[in-house]
């Protein structure tokens, strides 16, 4: 799945999908919705809660890769 979502992420999760769920124009820059869209797959698919997948985003090289 790692690897899956390194390769393909931005095809899966194209900004066009997403535009109305970001405000453009107003204060800094939002995260990339396919770095939001993969943490939220790799979150469920391992069970984490919110606290444990930042955790993993930071750590974990499998999630820094995927994401």
């Amino acid at each position: 799945m790692f690897a899956f979502l390194a390769a393909h992420r931005r095809e899966l999760f194209a900004d066009e999908l997403f535009a109305d769920l970001f405000a453009a124009g107003r204060g800094r820059p939002s995260v990339p919705v396919e770095v939001v869209a993969s943490v939220l797959v790799l979150q469920t698919l391992h069970g984490l809660s919110d606290r444990e997948a930042v955790e993993a985003l930071t750590f974990d090289l499998r999630w820094k890769a995927a994401c």
